[in-house]
C-alpha cells in the first residue's frame, strides 16, 4: 500500500491488467472478503483504468492498512465478483509475529 491508499486521500484501488479479461467491463458491484468478514464495494469496468470505486476506505480502516501492507487478491467468482483478499504486513523489520501467535520455524505463518 503507498499513503495515499490509506491516507485521508483513500485513492481507490486501481485492478491491475492481468485481470480485466477476468472482468466486466461495466460497472457493476463486487464483494472483498478478509478475515471471515466482507466489504461490499463498487468495480468500475467501463473505465480506461478499472478500478473499485467505493467501499474502498471502510476495507482499509477496518483491516488496519499501513504504508508497506501489501494485499493479495485471489478471484474466488467472476460472475459475482467476489475477491479474497489476504494482507500481508510490510512493516520492517517485521513484528515478531512469532511471538505474538506463538509462531515458531516450526509453526510457521502461510497463506491460505
Amino acid at each position: 500500500m503507498q499513503s495515499v491508499h490509506v491516507s485521508p486521500l483513500w485513492v481507490l484501488q486501481v485492478i491491475p491488467q492481468s485481470f480485466h479479461r477476468f472482468l466486466p467491463k461495466s460497472p457493476v458491484s463486487m464483494v472483498l472478503s478478509c478475515r471471515n468478514k466482507s466489504w461490499k464495494m463498487k468495480y468500475s469496468g467501463h473505465l480506461a483504468l478499472k478500478r473499485i470505486n467505493s467501499g474502498w476506505r471502510e476495507f482499509a480502516l477496518d483491516n488496519h492498512l499501513k504504508v508497506g501492507d501489501g494485499c493479495v487478491y485471489e478471484l474466488m467468482d467472476s460472475e459475482k465478483l467476489k475477491f479474497r483478499v489476504q494482507i500481508l504486513s510490510g512493516e520492517v523489520p517485521p513484528r515478531s509475529a512469532y511471538e505474538v501467535a506463538g509462531r515458531s520455524s516450526d509453526n510457521p505463518i502461510t497463506i491460505d
